[in-house]
């Protein structure tokens, strides 16, 4: 019906035309005859003016949404006074115009914006274009009036929490796509479209933009949802290049701009084209290395905005990828102006297209800590629609190919469900001297608090460095970077690490155990540290690695050294100076790192990680299992498990196995065995590990050095959003940094917690309290004049109160609530 108006519009002008000529030949000549004709074309002419109406040249369409706003366009064939007519009834109770200057535009091209709009709200609308057949200085005639259907638009919300669009790529003049690609996705599945780049081969009429471009999108969706642009190196082709951006509007009436919607940032830049601006084929008319610098300068004010900064997720779209593209001018000039500032102030992804070749490329350091999503096209099998969605728990990135076959994806995590504990770090050194030598150096865990926005050391315990009763001295060894492994206790009250008992400055490495008691440290959340257990046989001129417990009294040790140096897996208890071997290993005894998970005992060597015996095994003869198989690891240390699938324990089992020469080593348990899945090796040096599960993506913990006299190591987190069997693909962030210090971190653990619950907590009552609820009263008789402690079932400290002998009152509790409660070694627990 369009096209049929059109054709008819055509016609009449046609005609006018040809009646203009005939007047001109009627001076000529002068036969009846020809007389004749030239009458019957006026009267034709005449009839046709009289007759002609103004038309659409296309339905309308949505551009530019915001919370309070929305812009709405549409073509007419001749200039028009034009409105829309909209509210949130089909009664249609408001009118908007489009203005400048105090003149209401009188165009052909009409872009109405209505502003003071509700955020989140469905209004119905229709266009309405009044003609306008002369328009002289002191009157104004006007032609036939017309008006669209009623449609509707939903107006985004105001902070919404989540978002979703569709992205469209090199279309490069094929329409179909359009509507083809789009049915790959529900309506209801996106909010607005974005196109990419290429739409076009070169810019020519507005003939082109309608049949090829606005009409497609206009009848597909975007009289209902809106679309937005950015522009190809194509789009700056052809006569009609420069009258472009006339039929469409952006957010801020740039080929650049921000755009907020939900929890994503969006930055769009125009990259111009791909070669260099002094090629023959643009005979001197473009100038794209400015405007991308002119760009650049504009990006570092955005990146460093509040808006910027606030959004949970920053997404920068652009036709051509400063990245795995040619390497044309373009290419390298956008790699070069706007790399350098993504790295910097956290960009989390690029998404273009241009190479018509699609494909997900992970951060890489070094080179960009962001990932690139390139869309494919033009062609049958090789075009793709990129969805992405996000809300406050994940941005998603879906690529389909137009079979409706997902050729890629990618996922960033936002905001975690962080465990309400904090992080402790193994740190030797005080900073006071180089840790360049064999000399024992005292040990300090550094805690950190961890929370979605904050990283912070919030306590610092140093391990005895006198012997104090039981208690023995605890120092770690300067330049053994397999020792200082720290770990928490399988019911989470302590942390517990391996030293010596020798002072700060000798060396205990190569003294055997009798004269330098391999010593176990249990450090609670109180901050009492327990050095009694000094074992005075194992590991004999070698040295302690790291140390495990289930509940600060059954501990197991792991270390260096043959059957004549007492090397391997002891299980020992709390306070005791022996232990017992678990297993020679044929004489093959040197261990690493001991781990729990689900119970089970495990213990890594520098090529495979061994399931120790069944469970938590205190006596010889246990049968080492190796877990891992090949290819093997070269120096391999700590390691991390996750279970993915917290509805169906055991189904998505994920090993990390730290490579301090090669990288993160990932596996997944595939019907019973651990097959490898690949390598991340973004990380220099990694040492240890510890993690967490939230929401499907694994969150690690790294801790990255090596021996310097100054000091090292660093601690990053990664959080792998690949999922089960895939290669790790994620983003990391440097949090803690040590370097130049004189100190060393070696490796990260979660804090204890302060009165967990767990099977082997003794709960007294009596002595030297006892406590009972009344009216929603907490009711405590002591026999101390102390603070008692109270927590949760999950062990989080709710509240701290002062108590003094006698009995004592304590308010504020809810029926049916469940409380710790904690005086000095003391629990019991009360319900209300």
């Amino acid at each position: 019906m369009w096209m049929q108006m059109r054709s008819l519009v055509s016609m009449a002008s046609h005609l006018k035309t040809l009646s203009i000529t005939s007047n001109m030949l009627l001076s000529k000549k002068t036969g009846n005859r020809t007389i004749r004709y030239v009458l019957v074309l006026v009267a034709l002419s005449h009839h046709l003016s009289i007759q002609a109406a103004v038309t659409f040249v296309t339905k309308p369409y949505l551009q530019n949404p915001a919370p309070d706003a929305m812009t709405v366009m549409w073509v007419t064939d001749n200039k028009c006074l034009s409105w829309v007519e909209f509210g949130e009834s089909l009664q249609l109770e408001q009118k908007s115009t489009q203005s400048f200057a105090g003149l209401i535009t009188a165009d052909r091209i009409n872009k109405v914006r209505l502003k003071n709009l509700k955020p989140g709200t469905r209004y119905y609308y229709k266009v309405v274009s009044k003609e306008i057949v002369t328009l002289e200085p002191y009157k104004v005639t006007f032609g036939n009036t017309i008006s669209s259907s009623v449609s509707y638009f939903i107006t985004p919300g105001e902070n919404p929490k989540q978002t979703s669009m569709l992205i469209l790529n090199d279309l490069h003049e094929r329409p179909e796509s359009i509507g083809k690609l789009l049915s790959l996705s529900k309506q209801d599945d996106y909010e607005f479209v974005f196109f990419n780049g290429d739409v076009f081969n070169y810019v020519t009429s507005e003939g082109q933009l309608v049949d090829k471009f606005i009409t497609p999108c206009a009848s597909a969706f975007a009289s209902v949802k809106p679309f937005l642009q950015v522009r190809g190196n194509h789009e700056t082709r052809g006569a009609f290049a420069r009258n472009y951006f006339d039929y469409f509007q952006s957010p801020e009436e740039k080929t650049y701009y921000t755009l907020t919607t939900g929890p994503v940032f969006f930055i769009v830049l125009d990259s111009g084209e791909d070669k260099a601006d002094n090629e023959a084929v643009y005979g001197g008319l473009v100038d794209f290395d400015a405007y991308r610098q002119e760009q650049a300068q504009w990006l570092e004010q955005v990146l460093q905005s509040e808006e910027c900064k606030n959004a949970l997720y920053k997404v920068v779209l652009m036709h051509i990828p400063p990245l795995y593209s040619n390497g044309w001018h373009g290419t390298n000039h956008c790699k070069e102006l706007f790399v350098p500032l993504f790295n910097r102030y956290g960009i989390d992804m690029v998404i273009s297209g241009h190479t018509h070749n699609y494909g997900v490329y992970s951060p890489v350091a070094g080179l960009h800590d962001f990932a690139v999503c390139i869309g494919g096209g033009p062609e049958d099998g090789k075009r793709t629609l990129i969805k992405l969605k996000a809300d406050e728990t994940m941005l998603f990135v879906q690529i389909l190919n137009d079979a409706g076959v997902e050729v890629g994806r990618y996922k960033i995590n936002g905001k975690v469900s962080v465990p309400e504990e904090n992080l402790m770090l193994y740190r030797l050194g005080d900073g006071s001297r180089e840790l360049n030598t064999t000399d024992g150096y005292p040990v300090f865990l550094d805690e950190y608090e961890l929370s979605d926005t904050t990283f912070r050391n919030v306590r610092t315990l140093a391990l005895p460095v006198t012997i104090n009763g039981s208690n023995k001295r605890f120092t770690g060894v300067g330049s053994a970077l397999n020792m200082g492994y720290i770990t928490r206790s399988a019911d989470k009250r302590f942390v517990v690490l391996g030293g010596y008992d020798c002072n700060v400055g000798e060396k205990p490495w190569g003294k055997p155990a009798s004269e330098a008691n391999r010593v176990v440290a249990l450090v609670d959340a109180e901050g009492y540290i327990d050095t009694s257990t000094a074992l005075n046989h194992v590991f004999n001129t070698k040295d302690i690695r790291s140390a495990v417990s289930s509940d600060g009294t059954d501990i197991w040790v792991s270390g260096n050294g043959g059957l004549s140096d007492n090397g391997g897996v002891f299980y020992t208890t709390k306070g005791s100076s022996s232990g017992i071997l678990l297993n020679n290993e044929g004489g093959n005894t040197t261990t690493r790192n001991l781990r729990i998970f689900n119970d089970q005992l495990y213990v890594s060597r520098d090529t495979e990680i061994l399931q120790v015996g069944n469970n938590l095994p205190k006596t010889f003869g246990q049968v080492f299992t190796d877990v891992t198989g090949n290819p093997r690891n070269v120096n391999g240390s700590d390691f991390f498990m996750a279970d993915l699938n917290e509805m169906n324990p055991g189904q998505n089992m994920i090993l990390y196995f730290i490579d301090a020469t090669n990288g993160i080593v990932k596996y997944s348990r595939v019907n019973g065995n651990w097959i490898l899945n690949g390598i991340y090796k973004g990380m220099a040096s990694p040492r240890a590990v510890e993690g967490f599960v939230s929401g499907g993506n694994v969150h690690l913990f790294v801790v990255c050095g090596n021996n310097t006299p100054n000091g090292d190591g660093v601690l990053y987190s990664l959080v792998d959003v690949s999922g089960f069997n895939q290669p790790i693909s994620g983003k990391q962030v440097l949090l803690a940094d040590y370097t130049g210090s004189k100190k060393t971190i070696r490796s990260v653990s979660w804090a204890p917690r302060s009165g967990s619950i767990q099977s082997k907590v003794d709960i007294v009552a009596g002595k030297p309290f006892k406590a009972y609820a009344r009216d929603n009263m907490l009711c405590v008789e002591s026999e101390l004049q102390d603070v008692i402690n109270i927590y949760d079932i999950a062990g989080r400290k709710l509240r701290s109160c002062p108590i003094v002998s006698g009995f004592n009152k304590i308010g504020g509790f809810e029926s049916g609530q469940l409380v710790i409660l904690k005086i000095r070694e003391h629990v019991q627990k009360v319900i209300f």
